[in-house]
Formats: C-alpha cells, sequence, structure tokens
C-alpha cells in the first residue's frame, strides 16, 4: 500500500518550517525551511521612509504567502513522494498576529493608498504599542464581571486581538473604516489555499475571548469605546469550526500553484504552543511544557 503523509507548516516570528510526516508512523521525512525576507518589521516601513514607533511590529503579508507556496511546493519534492500521497495539510502561527483586508480578502497594505499608513500593515503578535486599549477592555471587563476574562487570566494585553483593533479605531479610524475584517493570519493562509475563511475554537478562543457563548457583547464593547460596539458583526465576522473539522481542499489555483492535487485536505489554523503540546507527547494531566523562541510560553 502507497504510504501516506501529511505536511505542516509552522509559521514563526522570524521564518517559517515546513514537515513532511509519515501518517502511519510519525515521522519526519523531510522538512524545509523559509526565512521571510523582511523579518520583523520594528524600524519602518518596508521601500518608504516612514519610521515605525517603540513598540510596534508588523510584517509584510507577501512573505507568508510566499513562504506558504514554496513551502506546499518543494516539502515532498524533496522527499521524493507522488503529489496523491500528501493527503492533508495543517498550520500553526503566532497568537496574535492579525491583518486588516478589503472585502477581497486582499491585505489592506497592499493598496497603493494605504502603502504608507502603519495600521494598515499587519500587527506581528509582539506588537506592544496597543497596551492603553488592552487596560481599557480589562478595567471595563472587570468592572462588568465579564466571565470571557477568566480564559485568559482575567487581564488583556496588548498582543490580543481586540486591543489592536481597538487601536486602529483610535489612532487610524480612517484604516477601521475601510477595513472588510481584521484576520489572524493563519486564517488568512487557510484561505489563500481553500477560499474558505474560518477561524479554529483554538485561534478564537486564546486571545480573541471567544467563548462558547460567543464573542463578548455589543454592549461590552460600547461600554469599552463608544462607537465599537457592532464590531464583531462589523469587523470579526469569524466561523469558528472544531480544531478537527476540514476547512476544505485545495482550490484549483493552488494546486496548480503547488503541485498537489485538489483534493488535498485542509485543516483550521491552531496556535503554535497550543499544537506543540500533543506533538511532544504530553498527554498527561499536569505536565507542563515550556516554547523557548522568540517568546517563552508555558503550557500545562
Amino acid at each position: 500500500m502507497s504510504k501516506k503523509y501529511a505536511l505542516g507548516i509552522d509559521y514563526g516570528t522570524l521564518s517559517a518550517r515546513g514537515a513532511l510526516i509519515d501518517m502511519a508512523t510519525g515521522e519526519e521525512v523531510c522538512s524545509l525551511v523559509y526565512p521571510y525576507p523582511h523579518g520583523c518589521i520594528d524600524r519602518a516601513l518596508p521601500d518608504t521612509e516612514l519610521r515605525l514607533k517603540p513598540n510596534w511590529c508588523l510584517f509584510d503579508p507577501g512573505d507568508y504567502r510566499d513562504a506558504l507556496e514554496y513551502l506546499l511546493s518543494n516539502v515532498w519534492r524533496q522527499a521524493g513522494v507522488k503529489p496523491e500521497q500528501v493527503l492533508t495539510i495543517g498550520l500553526d502561527t503566532t497568537a496574535c498576529t492579525a491583518l486588516p483586508v478589503d472585502e477581497d480578502m486582499q491585505p489592506l497594505c497592499w493598496q497603493t493608498q494605504w502603502k504608507q499608513e502603519p495600521h494598515a500593515w499587519p500587527k506581528l503578535w509582539k506588537h506592544m504599542s496597543a497596551q492603553t486599549e488592552a487596560d481599557r477592555i480589562t478595567e471595563v471587563a472587570r468592572q462588568r464581571g465579564e466571565t470571557f476574562l477568566e480564559g485568559c487570566g482575567n487581564a488583556t494585553s496588548a498582543q490580543f486581538y481586540f486591543s489592536k483593533l481597538l487601536e486602529i479605531y483610535r489612532q487610524a479610524p480612517q484604516v477601521y473604516r475601510a477595513m472588510d475584517r481584521f484576520v489572524n493570519v493563519g486564517d488568512w493562509l487557510v484561505w489563500l489555499m481553500t477560499d474558505r475563511y474560518v477561524t479554529s475554537v483554538c485561534t478564537a478562543g486564546y486571545k480573541c475571548f471567544h467563548t462558547p457563548q460567543g464573542f463578548p457583547s455589543g454592549e461590552f464593547f460600547e461600554a469599552v469605546e463608544p462607537g465599537v460596539g457592532g464590531v464583531v458583526e462589523e469587523k470579526v465576522r469569524m466561523e469558528v469550526v472544531p480544531n478537527t473539522c476540514c476547512a476544505g481542499t485545495l482550490t484549483p489555483l493552488m494546486a496548480q500553484k503547488t503541485g498537489l492535487t485538489e483534493r488535498t485536505v485542509v485543516a483550521p489554523a491552531l496556535i503554535d504552543a497550543h499544537v506543540a503540546v500533543p506533538a511532544v507527547g504530553l498527554t498527561q494531566a499536569g505536565g507542563l511544557m515550556m516554547a523557548m523562541g522568540t517568546s517563552l510560553c508555558h503550557v500545562i
């Protein structure tokens, strides 16, 4: 019987890594690395003289798209397997790394009118200039007794999804109005592969405040900042799906670009440190994993 493989991609802070896994044995058959040409954008916007403020950290979405196409095209070829043997694709990303897109899911920063507007660019997980907004969200949530805070340590960070989105609303209202959605980069990459926009429970539940009851209410967001009460309906609009569901299959265009087949199944995007837990064999309650890289994550 022909061997079957899964192709995984890990999107880190400075590079993306692709690995081909034997689905029967769990063996890593082949791996490749794609360094991002623009790295972390924390000093000036590319091809401009516009300097960024302290605590800013952006990225070029073209780097992530190119990494996707490169790794999907080359990992299985280097391993010498046939495209029909690659049955499924899964990816993880840093969190919360998100970008404003238009109604066609294209990054705003690709448009000439927004190229020199920092808030139109994707914000990397370690973009830390939204702490004032994070503190406001925490303050109002505690005052109102919002239970969603219990899932994130009873405090909000500048790294969180709504902190960054509120920062755009306050500092660049024109960008807020122009964006159709504020999307997590992993979900955008899955959309590039499948033409379907979905968010995993993992991604939505951590740093995006989603619980089994849904997102926080419009009344909560209006209390945080007058004018953003409709943010979930207007700028979020996530279809939250189980981590283990099928997000879709490769589009004809992506299959043509990569050489894989249109039958290749794509999973929803997950968070990097979270997927490492089963990967390292941590399956018993009370175990602790530390992921040490650009950041240090403790997962129990």
